[in-house]
C-alpha cells in the first residue's frame, strides 16, 4: 500500500470515528445535556413529591393536588403519617427538574435547597419543604416517567407531559 493511501485511510477511519462519537454524544446530550443546558420552550409537566413519613413545612399528612399554575389546591385528602404533593399540568419556561421544582416552590411558597458537585457539573437536592437529606439515611432522589434519573437535577431535559417523582427514600449507598 502506498504510504499516502495508508495515511488517507487512517484519516478516513479517524473522521468516521469522530462522526460516530459525535452522533452518540448528541443523542445522549439531547436527554442528559452534560455538554449544554439550553432553556426549552414552555412545557407542561406533572410533579409528585412523596415525603413518606417525613413532615414538610406545610400540607402535612395529606395527599394534596394542585392543577396548572393555580396555588389553590383542587383536592386535599387526609393520610396517616404520609404526605404527598402532586402538581398536575404545571407549565414553566425551561426544561429541567430543577426548573420544575422552582416553579412549584414559587407556586405554593415552600423552601428547597441543593448542593453543587463540580466534578459532575450538577446539583443534588438536599432538602424540600424543610425535609433534609440524611434523616434516618434517607435522601431526595427523583424519577422521570417511572425511571430513576441517572443525572443531576439540572442536567435532565424534561419533555412535555413528563411526570417527575421526588421520593424521600433510604439510600442504597
Amino acid at each position: 500500500m502506498h504510504p499516502k493511501t495508508k495515511s488517507n485511510a487512517s484519516i478516513a477511519i479517524f473522521l468516521g470515528a469522530c462522526i460516530l462519537a459525535g452522533a452518540v454524544l448528541a443523542n445522549y446530550a439531547g436527554k442528559y445535556p452534560i455538554l449544554h443546558n439550553e432553556p426549552a420552550d414552555e412545557i407542561t409537566t406533572t410533579l409528585v413529591i412523596y415525603f413518606y413519613g417525613a413532615r414538610p413545612e406545610s400540607y402535612c399528612d395529606n395527599a394534596t393536588i394542585w392543577e396548572g399554575n393555580d396555588p389553590t389546591p383542587i383536592s386535599t385528602e387526609p393520610l396517616e403519617n404520609r404526605t404527598i404533593w402532586e402538581f398536575r399540568n404545571v407549565t414553566f419556561k425551561a426544561g429541567t427538574p430543577w426548573d420544575q421544582l422552582e416553579t412549584a416552590s414559587d407556586l405554593i411558597d415552600f423552601s428547597w435547597d441543593a448542593s453543587y458537585y463540580p466534578s459532575f457539573k450538577s446539583y443534588l437536592i438536599t432538602s424540600i419543604a424543610g425535609v433534609k437529606n440524611g434523616q434516618s439515611n434517607t435522601y431526595w432522589l427523583y424519577w422521570v416517567n417511572g425511571e430513576f434519573a441517572p443525572v443531576g437535577v439540572n442536567l435532565y431535559n424534561l419533555e412535555n407531559k413528563d411526570v417527575v417523582e421526588w421520593k424521600f427514600v433510604e439510600s442504597a449507598w
